[in-house]
């Protein structure tokens, strides 16, 4: 219990020597919260006292709330991801920290927009790692992926996806040599927040083309008119597009409740 405030571990991973802990705590005073970071030990959950200050590092980048809220690792550091406000607004902050000893290799910033922008998730493969979380270019929350370097923290790639005119959060991201995967929400459907699931391929991560897919439920339970449509973002025109109902346009319509899957090609 760092402070008599708010103090919130968000995230979590493990080594071979150790486990690592992410989050904010309020031993500021007030609203100022700051990054925690901790090291412990396997066995006994003990703090690692060789890390940071008796197994804790934390970063306090503002006088306003600052968030860690997500963390990974590989044999060459960890890397956290959260938000900052120190432009006014929060924006994504990334860092790479020493395994041992918990001090900073790198430290990169972003500030998409002049709205809340947060990062919410990271993980790591062999060409670099993958950040996800929230910006609101388009007004409102999107979800938005970067790629970058893992000895830099140099940006490599963005994608964004915007299903919605609502509250569209990527929450979560693994990879394996396939792809990576993204889960969140977004509300597309109906008024309430549905579940969001997404698979990039590693090289068109960085090609600039995805797809978002709409659609509208249908009436009743025994009902055909629920509709989907798929919006290619990027890519190089003229598109096609397959239905796993067999339409071969741009939108499908007359549909019953189901499970239906579209494979967009270009050019």
């Amino acid at each position: 219990n760092p402070s008599a405030g708010t103090d919130y571990a968000s995230a979590i991973t493990a080594d071979a020597s150790g486990i690592y802990v992410a989050g904010f705590d309020g031993s500021l005073g007030g609203t100022n919260t700051q990054w925690r970071i901790e090291k412990r030990d396997l066995s006994t959950g003990a703090l690692i006292a060789a890390f940071g200050t008796a197994g804790v590092v934390t970063n306090n980048p503002s006088a306003g709330p600052d968030y860690a809220r997500a963390i990974t690792s590989d044999a060459s550091g960890i890397y956290i991801a959260g938000q900052d406000s120190s432009t006014g607004s929060d924006q994504w902050l990334v860092e790479k920290r020493d395994l041992s000893t918990g001090s900073v290799i790198w430290t990169q910033t972003i500030n998409p927009s002049a709205g809340s922008d947060r990062a919410t998730a990271i993980t790591a493969e062999a060409s670099g790692i993958y950040v996800a979380g929230v910006d609101r270019i388009p007004g409102n929350d999107q979800w938005r992926i970067e790629k970058r370097d893992l000895s830099t923290g140099n940006l490599i790639c963005t994608q964004t996806s915007n299903p919605s005119a609502g509250i569209d959060n990527a929450t979560a991201i693994t990879a394996d040599a396939s792809g990576i995967y993204v889960a969140g929400q977004d509300i597309s459907a109906d008024a309430s927040a549905e579940w969001r699931m997404e698979k990039y391929d590693l090289g068109y991560s960085c090609s600039g083309f995805s797809v978002f897919t709409f659609s509208t439920p249908t009436s009743c339970g025994s009902c055909n008119d629920g509709t989907a449509s798929a919006t290619p973002n990027g890519g190089t025109p003229p598109f096609t597009f397959q239905w796993s109902n067999g339409s071969s346009n741009q939108s499908a319509g007359g549909l019953s409740a189901g499970t239906y899957t579209v494979t967009v090609t270009d050019a």
